[in-house]
C-alpha cells in the first residue's frame, strides 16, 4: 500500500477543516484508491463543558447587570431626559439583546454539538452577530462625542442636554434600522452561513462574504475613528484643565 497525497476538505455540517489521507492499493495490476474513515474530532467533551459554563457565567453577569441599568434609567423620567442616559439605555438594551439571543444560542450550540438547529437559525444567528456589534459600536461613538461636547463646550452643553430627547430617540432608532438593513442579506441565506464551533456561533462563508464584510465593516471604521479622535480631545482637555488649576494654585501661593 502506497501513500500518495493528503487532501483537505471542509465539512458542510461543521465548517471545520479536517485532514483526509488518500491512499492507493495495487490490485490486479491497477492502483485502486482507498479512503479510510476520518479520525473523530478532537474537541473533547470537557472542553465543551468548560466553554458552556463560561458562556453561562457571562450570560448571568450580562443579564442581571443590564437589567439593573435598564430598570434604573427607565424608572426615572429625569434620567430619561438626559442624552447620555439615553445612550447608556441603548447600550443596556443592545447588550441584553445579545445576552438573550446570541449568548443563549451559543450555550445551546456548545451543549449539543454538532449544530442541530437548522440552516434558518444558523442564518439568523449570523445576522444577529452582525447587528449587535454595529449598534454597540455606533452607540459608544455617540456617547464619546456627547462627553467630548460636555467638556469642550460646557455652557452650551448645559443648555442643550435637556432639549428634545425625541431627536436622540429617532437617532438611536435610525442606528437600529441601518444595522438591520445591512444584516438582512444573511437572513434569507443570500449569503450562506455555517456554524463554527471555536467561535461558538454561525458566520458567513459565501463567496460574497468578503464584499459583505467590507460593507458592514464600513460601519465600524467611522465610529472607531471618531472614538479615537474624541478620546484624544478629552485627554487634551483634561490635561489643559489640570495645567490651568496648577497655574492658579501657584499664583495663589505667591500672594503675600
Amino acid at each position: 500500500m502506497r501513500r500518495i497525497a493528503l487532501l483537505y476538505f471542509i465539512t458542510s455540517c461543521q465548517a471545520e477543516l479536517q485532514r483526509v489521507t488518500l491512499t492507493f492499493k495495487y490490485v490486479n495490476g491497477t492502483w485502486v484508491p482507498v479512503v479510510p474513515a476520518p479520525s473523530p474530532p478532537t474537541y473533547a467533551l470537557s472542553t465543551k463543558v468548560i466553554a458552556a459554563l463560561f458562556l453561562f457565567l457571562l450570560f448571568l453577569i450580562s443579564f442581571f447587570g443590564n437589567i439593573i441599568l435598564i430598570s434604573t434609567i427607565s424608572s426615572s423620567l429625569t434620567l430619561r431626559r438626559l442624552s447620555y442616559n439615553l445612550l447608556l439605555l441603548q447600550l443596556g438594551i443592545v447588550k441584553l439583546f445579545e445576552c438573550m439571543l446570541n449568548i443563549t444560542l451559543s450555550i445551546a450550540y456548545q451543549s449539543t454539538q454538532p449544530w442541530i438547529f437548522g440552516s434558518f437559525f444558523c442564518s439568523l444567528n449570523s445576522m444577529l452577530m452582525e447587528i449587535v456589534p454595529i449598534v454597540e459600536t455606533v452607540t459608544l461613538s455617540l456617547l464619546t462625542i456627547d462627553r467630548t461636547r460636555a467638556l469642550k463646550r460646557t455652557n452650551l452643553y448645559k443648555k442643550s442636554v435637556h432639549a428634545s430627547p425625541m431627536k436622540w430617540k429617532l437617532l438611536l432608532g435610525l442606528i437600529w434600522f441601518i444595522s438591520l438593513f445591512l444584516s438582512l442579506p444573511l437572513l434569507p441565506a443570500l449569503i450562506d452561513s455555517w456554524p463554527f464551533p471555536f467561535r461558538y456561533s454561525c458566520h458567513p462563508v459565501h463567496e460574497l462574504a468578503a464584499y459583505y464584510g467590507m460593507v458592514s465593516g464600513s460601519m465600524f471604521i467611522i465610529p472607531w475613528v471618531s472614538f479615537f479622535v474624541c478620546s484624544i480631545m478629552i485627554y487634551s482637555t483634561i490635561q489643559d484643565e489640570k495645567r490651568r488649576e496648577n497655574k492658579e494654585q501657584r499664583g495663589q501661593n505667591k500672594e503675600p
